[in-house]
């Protein structure tokens, strides 16, 4: 949703009632299939459907940010990287059943995949918010 308004991109009107709906039986089917719960509950149902959920907000990302790319212009295509680097950490469990390392090494030290996107993270939203700000103080100005 914050991509979304970042992006401007208000239309479909169906993206907000699918966030909800998908947000709802995300948290119903990770509360169920937390193992301290009775054995009667199939724990491993529920967490299949949590992980399943979890790649249809992947696809939704995805269309959320081709509509604003689309929409947008210059200023998607310079969310791009944001978007990107905000949801490997977001998504990390998805990128390791895609085998990126989710541990680095560098110099012998070990930082996390999540901790490097972050970080970059930090410097792509700065040039947006830049970006937009030039972007004010021209038209206020014209």
């Amino acid at each position: 949703m914050a991509w979304r308004g970042w992006l401007g991109s208000d239309k479909p009107g169906w993206v907000p009632k699918i966030i909800v709906v998908l947000t709802l039986v995300y948290l119903c089917s990770q509360l169920l299939g937390l193992t301290w719960l009775p054995a009667a509950i199939p724990h491993a149902l529920f967490q299949s459907i949590s992980n399943y959920v979890r790649l249809l907000f992947v696809l939704l990302l995805i269309f959320i940010t081709y509509r604003g790319i689309s929409q947008k212009g210059r200023e998607g295509w310079l969310a791009l990287p944001a978007i990107l680097l905000i949801s490997t950490g977001l998504f990390a469990q998805e990128l390791l059943d895609l085998h990126v390392p989710g541990i680095w090494f560098p110099f012998g030290v070990g930082v996390s995949r999540t901790q490097y996107a972050y970080a970059a993270f930090d410097v792509a939203m700065l040039v947006l918010l830049v970006n937009r700000r030039r972007e004010k103080h021209y038209i206020k100005n014209t």
